[in-house]
């Protein structure tokens, strides 16, 4: 049986197969940085429309009282509201700027960043948040060094020395 003619370009085009695609990797589920922008947004307006509610108990009456307390702005709960509105799980690789591919997002995380840092260390300041919680959350927390020496191998005149140098040290 005679072989059908072909056509040798069209044989060589369909053999290499991945020069046909327009995509490589994952598709990133957030397209653009105005689409993170937005949701950001969106987050942002959720918390401030929906404070918590505490219920506390005044007075000689025990009069039951409740107040809105302000929900701070984390990045976890940027996370789980994306995730609620797209299914996207992780915002680490547009944080990250995973392989360069998130480049266009640089600004607009850099930005949700320093809105939900401020508002965290405003919170604090202002006594709405625990500034313990806060300062560590946000690396502000002081960090003291504390050389200790191993006195068990120590001499007398060691040992007094060390303790000579202390209270001049308590005394300043």
């Amino acid at each position: 049986m005679p072989k059908a003619p072909t056509d040798e370009k069209n044989t060589v085009e369909k053999e290499k197969y991945w020069l046909r695609r327009k995509r490589h990797g994952t598709p990133k589920k957030i397209e653009t940085s105005n689409e993170l922008w937005e949701l950001a947004c969106d987050y942002f307006q959720q918390c401030e429309d929906n404070p918590w509610i505490k219920k506390d108990f005044r007075g000689n009456q025990a009069t039951e009282v409740e107040y809105e307390l302000t929900v701070p702005f984390t990045w976890s709960g940027l996370e789980a509201y994306v995730f609620e509105k797209t299914g996207l799980v992780r915002l680490d690789d547009y944080k990250s700027n995973k392989g360069g591919r998130y480049n266009d997002f640089a600004d607009i995380v850099h930005a949700i960043g320093v809105i939900i840092s401020t508002q965290k260390f405003t919170g604090a300041v202002v006594g709405e948040f625990n500034a313990n919680i806060i300062a560590r959350d946000l690396g502000l927390s002081e960090k003291k060094e504390i050389e200790v020496n191993d006195l068990r191998e120590a001499t007398d005149e060691e040992l007094e020395e060390e303790l000579s140098a202390l209270r001049a040290a308590a005394k300043d």
